[in-house]
């Protein structure tokens, strides 16, 4: 059984080795090593306060072992009590001093306290490949470190946001959130990263979490308010993608957006193109001339841009929305005299009702 154990924890599967030193513990229940299979478990799945109440319960038995002492003291500094984790660490060298295992927990301890306080300094000064580096080396000292690690990867992925590798960002506080599922900054920090990528879907999530875990957090409610604003624009056609303009654009530049798509994707244009081709020039052409409906007149353009749903812009009591004809607009930019000769594309008539125009593309 002791075999099993060793190799699950060997391989990091906590939660299969947990049972085993379970029944290993009642077979011997004065064994230190078979209690520190357990502790490594507990650890590994991250309940570090029920390994912290075991070692309590068990203290009277063991206080004077070595081994407990060594992991008491790790335990401390898993729960985020470092100063006490090194009494207990430096009291299980005092016990036996020439211990491997202790002396390298002693100066890891050691070690992560300096690097990190070198990577905040490198951050501090502007160095962030420096500062990346320093928390990297902290990361590799500990992997049972849980929070003191998710801390870190926060503050890499502040270092890497300074240097603009969103990726790489978002990677260390996905980890970090995985280690710690409730570690506010970090939700904060990515939720701003989600903003950037205009992922609206996840920016929500992780603000709506936030207010779950601290609802008083400053401006949160504005922030949260924001952003379910854009999920919600998001969700709309884009009528500035369609007219491939900014939304600062002025009105003679709305105007000679739409002129140069409506010319591109006029269904005359595409006529002998094959069906597919046909209709998605249709889909384009009206597009195109609802788009232009909407932000050639201000007060539509105005709540447009405030969100309000596409259905809401022609009659908001009605929610009637976009059901004119897209000829019309072309015909206002092109249209000729009458005769009902319809559009011209290549000597060629096309009609489509109404007042005839004629335009050669």
């Amino acid at each position: 059984m002791e075999k099993q154990v060793k190799a699950a924890l060997a391989s990091r599967k906590y939660g299969d080795a947990l049972p085993y030193t379970t029944q290993l513990i009642n077979h011997c229940t004065d064994s230190m090593k078979c209690l520190g299979y357990r502790l490594e478990a507990l650890v590994g799945l991250n309940k570090v306060g029920e390994a912290i109440e075991y070692t309590t319960k068990v203290q009277s038995q063991f206080m004077e072992n070595a081994e407990f002492l060594y992991w008491r003291g790790k335990l401390m500094v898993y729960n985020s009590n470092p100063d006490k984790g090194k009494q207990y660490i430096r009291e299980a060298l005092n016990h036996d001093p020439d211990n491997v295992s202790y002396q390298k927990a002693w100066r890891n301890l050691v070690k992560l306290e300096k690097l990190k306080k070198e990577g905040t300094d490198a951050f501090q000064t502007g160095n962030f490949k420096e500062a990346v580096e320093r928390f990297t080396e902290c990361l590799e000292l500990d992997p049972l470190n849980v929070q003191y690690n998710s801390t870190v990867l926060y503050n890499r992925a502040c270092a890497f946001l300074k240097m603009s590798q969103q990726s790489e960002a978002l990677a260390d506080l996905n980890e970090a959130l995985r280690l710690n599922d409730e570690y506010v900054k970090a939700l904060v920090k990515r939720a701003e990263i989600f903003q950037l990528q205009k992922n609206f879907d996840e920016w929500v999530r992780d603000l709506e979490r936030v207010k779950q875990l601290e609802p008083g957090m400053p401006n949160l409610n504005q922030r949260l308010k924001e952003a379910k604003l854009e999920l919600k624009k998001s969700k709309r056609k884009d009528y500035y993608k369609i007219l491939e303009v900014a939304q600062s654009a002025t009105e003679d530049e709305i105007k000679k957006a739409y002129k140069r798509q409506a010319l591109k994707w006029h269904p005359d244009k595409h006529s002998s193109g094959e069906e597919e081709q046909r209709l998605y020039a249709d889909k384009m052409f009206k597009d195109i001339g609802e788009a232009y409906s909407v932000l050639s007149d201000q007060q539509k353009k105005l709540r447009y841009d405030q969100g309000a749903d596409i259905e809401e812009l022609d009659n908001p009591g009605a929610g009637h929305g976009f059901h004119g004809d897209p000829n019309e607009i072309f015909q206002m930019f092109f249209g000729g005299g009458g005769g009902g000769g319809g559009f011209s594309h290549g000597g060629q008539s096309h009609g489509h009702g109404g007042p005839g125009f004629s335009f050669r593309f």
